[in-house]
């Protein structure tokens, strides 16, 4: 009968030396899908499940299997028979909501995310959801659902990251900043919510309320990187140039590969009047990223500043033809284009 079980260990009530066999068959199955031969490992499969019905696992990894060779009738039949048996198997359901998207049935897979989220408490089918609902256009429905993941999960960087990045993607970023600053009260103990809120205010240009938000961050939590990075660049629009220059040195010499740290301290230097320190930095920053547009986009900056306005538009032009949505190239050109 396929009722018995009430987990999904594959081993549960099994003779160890069959768990061992168990992990072997599972290792040949895949290797013979990915060898190029689907249907001889589908139907191992299917002898696999037949054995030991009860091996949930077995069944959800055959799901996944067949999701990933995108036969999606057949993978959501599989979650569904699993599900009859372990209704509250989270990771079928979360599977359940990414076959469904996959076909374009955005609502039952809406469903599912849902039913995952309902039994984990976590953010994780929320996040999924987010990102098909915006995939579909379907925006308000595509914020609600970031919102519940960041909710649901205060700690998570992945899950504020895609939140401010999908406000600014929408310029909504004064609505993001009402949100989070909600989220900050509700979790005063979540640094990186404060942190995610510094960003947002940062992005808005508001930088003495982006530098406190910051600097709370790494009051209850010191050490962390990203935010660590985000006050220095703070500071250098505050005009705290020295004080940026050593927060990115420190953070440069933790990890020297870190593009926008060294662009950081690349541009305090530069500011300073440091421009043989500066000058490899910025040529070590295109050498690792030919296409990292702030760099020319500073050079710009700087140009106009000096009053080369043909140079400054030329720097523009570069940033813009790397990255059509930098969006302080693309102000620095309206100000100096030739009219």
């Amino acid at each position: 009968g396929g009722g018995g079980g009430s987990g999904p260990d594959p081993g549960r009530g099994r003779d160890p030396k069959d768990m061992v066999r168990y992990i072997k068959d599972m290792d040949r199955v895949h290797g013979i899908i990915a060898s190029g031969d689907p249907e001889a490992g589908f139907a191992l499969f299917e002898s696999l499940v037949e054995e030991v019905p009860e091996n949930h696992m077995a069944l959800l990894q055959y799901a996944g299997a067949l999701f990933g060779e995108r036969r999606f009738p057949e993978a959501e039949s599989r979650l569904l028979e699993l599900l009859d048996r372990q209704p509250e198997m989270n990771a079928a359901w979360v599977m359940l909501g990414g076959v469904r998207s996959a076909r374009g049935d955005i609502e039952p897979a809406a469903e599912a995310y849902r039913m995952a989220g309902s039994l984990s408490g976590r953010g994780e089918p929320y996040f999924q959801m987010a990102s098909m609902y915006r995939e579909a256009g379907e925006y308000p429905d595509a914020g609600a659902a970031y919102l519940e993941a960041v909710s649901r999960e205060p700690s998570n960087q992945e899950y504020l990251d895609g939140f401010v990045e999908f406000h600014q993607s929408r310029g909504t970023l004064e609505e993001a900043d009402t949100l989070i600053a909600g989220l900050a009260d509700q979790e005063p103990d979540a640094p990186a919510v404060r942190s995610a809120r510094g960003d947002i205010l940062r992005r808005l240009g508001r930088y003495e309320e982006a530098a406190a938000e910051l600097q709370a961050a790494l009051d209850r939590s010191p050490g962390m990187f990203t935010t660590e990075a985000l006050l220095g660049h703070v500071e250098l629009e505050l005009g705290k140039t020295a004080q940026a220059r050593d927060r990115f040195q420190v953070l440069s010499d933790r990890r020297p590969e870190n593009t926008p740290v060294r662009f950081g301290l690349a541009k305090a230097l530069t500011l300073l009047g440091e421009h043989q320190a500066a000058a490899p930095l910025f040529r070590q920053i295109l050498e690792q990223r030919p296409d990292f547009s702030p760099v020319f986009t500073f050079r710009g900056e700087i140009l106009e500043k000096e009053g080369d306005v043909a140079g400054a538009a030329r720097m523009y032009q570069e940033a813009l033809r790397l990255n059509r949505g930098d969006r302080d190239a693309w102000e620095g050109y309206q100000r100096v284009r030739p009219r």
